[in-house]
């Protein structure tokens, strides 16, 4: 294959890696517009109560003291402790390391920067 071949291929590797994930972000942004856009009424007043009794909790986890909140499932996406590590605990670098070792271990290369990770991020 050709070096505009390779380098195509290997992209398309590394956006089928983040593929999964960028969508799944872009669906929780689609989210937030309909929750944070209510119109005056009951639902708006829940998520309000739901956003308050979040923010109750965070500031309990500050003191100190044990939070009362389940960790998933909270329809308020910033009370979500399960969203907030997938989505904010990512370390891309790692991944993008992971991805190339496991690029070599299947036969192919670093073709696509001709260095590791590590050097092109020192560049």
């Amino acid at each position: 294959m050709g070096s505009a071949g390779k380098m195509r291929a290997e992209f398309a590797g590394w956006e089928l890696r983040l593929y999964d994930r960028a969508t799944a972000t872009q669906l929780s942004s689609r989210l937030n517009q309909q929750t944070f856009h209510l119109p005056d009424g009951p639902q708006e007043e829940e998520r309000d109560q739901e956003m308050r009794a979040a923010m109750e909790d965070a500031l309990r986890v500050v003191r100190g003291e044990k939070s009362t909140l389940a960790s998933a499932g909270n329809v308020n996406q910033w009370a979500d402790k399960e969203k907030n590590t997938i989505q904010f605990g990512y370390d891309t670098d790692e991944e993008a390391e992971k991805w190339w070792r496991n690029q070599e271990r299947a036969g192919g290369s670093r073709f696509l920067l001709g260095c590791t990770a590590d050097s092109y991020r020192s560049m």
